[in-house]
């Protein structure tokens, strides 16, 4: 017996599942994964409660700025977790022609190293310990994970020594790693 040919769809919003009638008002899902930059997550929600005659959802507090997200996707009862991230902004739409819709839109916690352009220096350090100390900050700051690692691997040998000085100007905290990398 086959399948069904379109996956089943389920939104976590802090750990909880949304409940059905969410789901039956769900008119669009998009997650876009990047390696270089944030992972991006926009779903639609059609916003009309028809017995009221005005705007549902807009003022739920399941949908306020910061809240997580977990949007999975599978067949049947193996769904699989697209991406985990925050909300990170609400757009009501109105048009003429459709009912209004609550578009939530949220990155994954990596959008956090985006914030603001640091100038730096790190005497005596090495490429690991320098993406250790930012991802320390970050972990204590923003709470996220530091996984840094202090073995080396995948830098060539001439980077794993301490650098004397070594100075980033101007960079957000997610590409000084990316640098170092390319540098080595």
């Amino acid at each position: 017996m086959q399948g069904p040919l379109v996956p089943e769809i389920d939104v976590l919003i802090n750990g909880a599942r949304v409940p059905a009638k969410v789901l039956e008002c769900l008119q669009e899902v998009a997650v876009e994964d990047s390696v270089e930059l944030p992972s991006m997550f926009t779903f639609a929600i059609s916003s009309w409660d028809a017995v009221h005659l005005n705007p549902s959802w807009v003022d739920d507090d399941r949908f306020s700025v910061g809240n997580v997200v977990d949007i999975r996707m599978g067949w049947g009862d193996k769904l699989s977790s697209l991406i985990i991230g925050e909300i990170t902004a609400l757009e009501a739409e109105f048009t003429g022609s459709a009912l209004p819709l609550l578009n939530v839109r949220g990155y994954d916690r990596r959008h956090r190293l985006q914030r603001g352009r640091k100038t730096r220096t790190f005497l005596q350090k090495k490429d690991s310990d320098i993406a250790a100390q930012i991802g320390d900050r970050q972990q204590r700051q923003l709470g996220l994970r530091s996984a840094s690692r202090s073995d080396g691997l995948g830098i060539p040998s001439r980077a794993r020594a301490p650098h004397r000085l070594r100075g980033h100007c101007e960079r957000q905290d997610h590409a000084v790693p990316a640098d170092r990398k390319r540098a080595a």
